[in-house]
Parts: C-alpha cells; structure tokens; sequence
C-alpha cells in the first residue's frame, strides 16, 4: 500500500482535534513505501502526541500491538536516557531492562548510537536489525534474519526519547519514487570497481581506487579496499601512508570491529554493513555509516559508504568552520598543546589531543601527534592511524610529508606546506599550511590550516602573496593564448619583460618536461627535467605536467639545496604548460609577521 503525505496532514490534524476536546485517540500509521520526511513527521508527531498527553499515557499507547500507532512494521518504541526500554509493542517482555550495551548482529551499541542523536533534539539513524515474523514477533538472536533499517529518534523531554524505522526496501526517494538516489550511487560504484579490477586487473584497479581525482572518488563517496586479512591495500585518503597495515582490530564508534564485520561480509558475497565512523567532515565527530562491500576475488574486495547525513542530505556541518584562521591562531593552538603536555604529562595530554569532543578541537582544527619514527601517537579525526609508523607516507604528489614534519619539529619548531584533502571543500586536494613543535625529547605536536582560510592578519582578506600568485600565472596563460608559442616564449625568456617579475617568474615546459623558458635558469633551456626530484620525494616536473593534463592546480615541493616552495600551474595547450611559485618562507613571513 502506498504511503502519501496527505496522511500526516490529516493525522496532525486529528491530534490536535482530539487533543483539544481531551481524547487520545489516534489514527494508525501507514505501513510500507514511506519517505525520509514522512518518517520524521511520523515520529514527530507522536513526540508532539506524548507531550500533550503525558508519559505514562502515550506509553500505553506505543506499546499496544493493536494500538493506534503501530501498522504492521512501523511503530514507535520509546527509551530513558539512561538506556532503558520503557515501550515496544513487539517486546513486552524486554521493557524495563537496561540494553544501553545491547549489540546488533554485527556489534554495533545501537542503543548508545540512537541515544546521542535523541540528546541533540531529534536526527536520523541506521542500524540492523531483524525481520519480524508472521505474527511480528522479533528474535534478536537470529542473525540470518538482519536487514538494514533506516530511522528517526527525538527526543520527548530531557528523560526520555522516542524512535522508529523502517527497512530499506521499505524507503524510497520522495522524488523518485525508487531506492534513494545516493545509496544507489554507491552500491552502482562498488559494483563498477568490481568491474574494473576484474577488467584491468588488480593492479591497475589498486592504482585507481588510490587517486584522489580517480574514477571511484567522488569527495566523501569513495572505494576502499583490503583483503580478507583486515590489511589495507588502496584508499583514496588513508593510502600510501596506511597501505599494508593490518586494521582487523580497529573497532569503530558504537563498537563495530568495522573491518572484520565488512571482511567478513564481503567474503560470505557481500551486502550493507553499518558502522561507526569519524566524519572528517564533521572534525572528526562519531557518526553511523551505511556501508556496502563486495567480493573481487578470493585474495580482496571493495566497500563503499554514506555517513547518515549524506544519506538524508544534512547540508550545514555541526562543526564551526575554520575559515578566517591566521597563522598565528594555529601557532597559539599548539604552543597552548605543548603547555598542557607539560603540565599533565605525556599521557594524559595525548589522552586530551586525541578525543575528537575535547577542548583541543576546533572545527577543521585539531592536533596531530607523532614520534621522530612517524609513529602517529593521536589523532582525533583518523584515530585508525594511532600506533602507525606512517615515516614514508606521502601526500598524492609524492611529497614524504610526515617525514617532513618530523624534520622540521627535530629544528624545535617551524612551518611545512603539504597537500590535504579539504572536508569543507568536498575533499578537494588543498595546500595546508602545517605548523609543528617539539614537545619532548621523543615527540611532537602540530597543527594546520588550509591555504583558502588564511587570511591576513592585518585586513581579514585573503592573502596577497597567493592572489599575486594565481592571478599573474592566469594572466600569463591568456597572453600566451592570445599572442600564440613563439611569441609568448620570446617574452617568458625575455629578462626585461613583464613576465620576468622578480617575485614570482613565469616559467615554461613541454608536456614531456623539457624546459623551454625560464628566466632564472636560463641556461638550462632545452634541457629534459623529468628526473627532477625534490628534497622530500616530488619528481616536481613530472607532476607538473599530470596537473597541467588536470587543468592545473597548486604544486608543493623542496629543490634540493633551497626551502620549499609553492607553485600555481596551468596548461596552454597539449604541448606545454606554464607555472610561477614562491618561498612558503615568504607565505608564513606574510601570514604571520612574528615569524620574520
């Protein structure tokens, strides 16, 4: 039987009649095909109808079998804060028991999940759990029996809390009528990495779940893949520095041993999971996931997963954003660490660093911490990396950006520019501007901010030395646009000319890195640089020329013997593309005056 909307309008309408005159009565519920803001209202209103009546009456009305809110498998069931369930029409026999640690098949604390999102007021979940049988009974310990629901908690008052739910195959798109369309982008996407390992062969498809910018990343959706030992072997965002760890053990927020539940899923053919999760989105913040894996052969398989704000279009991040930061707010940050550390000792301080609600949060702003090995020691966004030597991770660049961290906290303190996927820009690839101190003799701390928040301290407006940056290459791409090759080379090797500006020089190469004009090395010209590889790993102008082939971008690396440097590149043509940097010195001297 289909559900429409016009059923909350006349049951909204028939509550407030009813509650008015000083009756309780209420009309039931429909029963299958039911939309995410038709489920809401549903709850809603029997929170609304609780409220009017009173506990101990709208009790006795959720836990009638035959009452007026329950419709074959949608009803309400209601707990206390402290975990109890004091209302199930199907499970008379488990009211007033405490299922605070009570786990679904796969182990996830479903009470403590739900529980959370009642205590912010009212929110979506998932979870699993079992089919009822003809006559609706419910058998929790029957595993066999578990299929995803989605649902809606809110809270009544500050003691207790309602919720309800409804299968997935029961939830469809208001709009579409059909499955929702992002569930349905992610298990198309799993599917087609299947399809493509099985095509291209493991190799190529482990190379391509790794880009960033690949076929099977699309900003928080994105393939993953280990094989049945728990061992990590491509990720988008955890990979290289996490490839061939064993991560079996990791267990997640609400309890799920996340890798072995989907490795286990994935070996018996594959299917939904739901887990725990640090949303990075979110810094870090716990939060449920809908996940969806499949085997590729006998040695590994994929997943894929929607956090349940991607699923029910959450759009405003419950994170304050760290838009408008200065240089000297991330220094502060984490010299203000290093004096807890000293004053609560080593322990505790990386107990503090690495709770992802604690003081040392700040939106996109936290604290990472490691040991001069690389070790990570906390990290309250990706706690999976604590106890991890992650000394060669690299950022998709090349650049060894842990390792250059740890250079640079060894010096006591100091800036390194990376590459880092930006939660508030839809994980676009972004230049973060880290800071790091040494805060003992064995470890360090530090903390960053993305390039597009600096600011400068002075007027709160984007940095000059950047716009300066960007705008001059851009221009220098229209002028060799418009005047054609030869004649823009001419003036790029021209020492005089425009494009010879001493702050940042434009330069040229051919798309097969053969330098065709640059005017601080002039006698270079003609001369293939395709083995240039900077300090800490960037073969620099071979990644160059795969930006210039991607539309451009920014480009971070070290010149052997000089500081790293910041470049901003964009193609001409299929032949050759331009680019022009600066010193990151000369970035932090701007961004933070104290530093000069």
């Amino acid at each position: 039987m289909k559900r429409s909307s016009t059923f909350f309008i006349t049951i909204t309408a028939i509550i407030i009649l009813l509650f008015c005159a000083g009756c309780t009565t209420v009309e039931e519920p429909p029963s299958s095909e039911i939309t995410g803001d038709q489920l809401e209202e549903y709850v809603h209103n029997a929170a609304v109808y609780a409220k009017n009546t009173g506990k101990d009456e709208a009790l006795a009305a959720f836990a009638d079998p035959n009452g007026p809110y329950v419709k074959d498998n949608l009803y309400i069931y209601a707990y206390d804060f402290n975990g109890t369930l004091i209302a199930h029409p199907y499970q008379p026999e488990k009211v007033g028991t405490d299922r605070t640690n009570w786990t679904t098949a796969n182990g996830l604390h479903f009470v403590q999940a739900a529980g959370d999102a009642a205590r912010d007021g009212s929110g979506y979940i998932v979870y699993m759990y079992p089919t009822p049988g003809d006559e609706q009974e419910i058998d929790e310990g029957m595993k066999n029996l578990y299929e995803v629901k989605l649902g809606y908690v809110e809270q009544v008052d500050d003691t207790w809390w309602i919720g309800s739910g409804i299968y997935l195959s029961d939830y469809i798109d208001t709009a579409t009528g059909e499955m929702p369309a992002k569930i349905a982008q992610m298990t198309a996407m799993t599917e087609s990495a299947v399809a493509y390992a099985h095509e291209n062969g493991t190799p190529a498809a482990l190379a391509e779940i790794d880009k960033q910018d690949g076929l099977f990343t699309e900003g928080n959706l994105y393939i993953y893949a280990y094989d049945y030992n728990g061992t990590l072997v491509a990720h988008p965002y955890l990979a290289p520095g996490m490839k061939g760890i064993d991560l079996s053990g990791y267990v997640g927020p609400y309890g799920v041993p996340v890798i072995q539940t989907c490795a286990e899923t994935a070996i018996n053919g594959g299917g939904f999971v739901v887990f725990g999760w640090e949303n990075p989105e979110k810094g870090g913040a716990s939060e449920l996931k809908l996940g969806y894996v499949l085997p590729v052969d006998d040695n590994w398989w994929v997943g894929s997963g929607l956090y349940i704000s991607d699923i029910f279009g959450e759009e405003e991040s419950t994170t304050e954003s760290t838009e408008g930061r200065t240089v000297a707010d991330v220094v502060d940050f984490v010299a203000g660490a290093c004096d807890h550390a000293n004053t609560v000792g080593k322990e505790q301080a990386l107990t503090d660093f690495g709770d992802k609600d604690g003081e040392f949060v700040d939106g996109n702003l936290y604290l990472y911490v490691e040991d001069f090995n690389g070790t990570t020691l906390a990290h309250p966004v990706h706690p999976q990396k604590v106890g991890v030597s992650r000394l060669n991770a690299t950022d998709p660049n090349g650049l060894l950006l842990v390792k250059g961290l740890c250079d640079t906290a060894a010096e006591g303190d100091g800036f390194f520019m990376f590459m880092y996927q930006d939660p508030a820009d839809n994980f676009a690839l972004t230049p973060k501007l880290g800071y790091v101190k040494k805060a003992g003799d064995d470890w360090w701390v530090g903390s960053g901010v993305y390039l597009a928040d600096l600011v400068d301290p002075e007027t709160g407006r984007p940095l000059p030395v950047i716009s300066g940056l960007t705008g001059f290459v851009e221009e220098a791409q229209d002028y060799a646009r418009t005047v054609g090759k030869d004649t823009a080379l001419t003036a790029f090797r021209d020492q005089t000319s425009y494009f010879a500006d001493s702050t940042h020089p434009i330069y040229a190469i051919s798309s097969d890195s053969v330098l065709l004009a640059d005017t601080a090395h002039p006698d270079t010209e003609g001369t293939d640089l395709s083995t240039s590889v900077g300090k800490y790993g960037v073969p620099y102008v071979t990644e160059g020329a795969k930006m210039a082939e991607n539309d451009g971008g920014f480009l971070i690396y070290t010149p052997q013997g000089k500081g790293q440097r910041l470049d901003y590149i964009l193609p001409v043509d299929d032949g050759w593309w331009i680019g022009a940097g600066v010193p990151v010195s000369v970035i932090v001297d701007e961004s933070y005056p104290a530093a000069v």
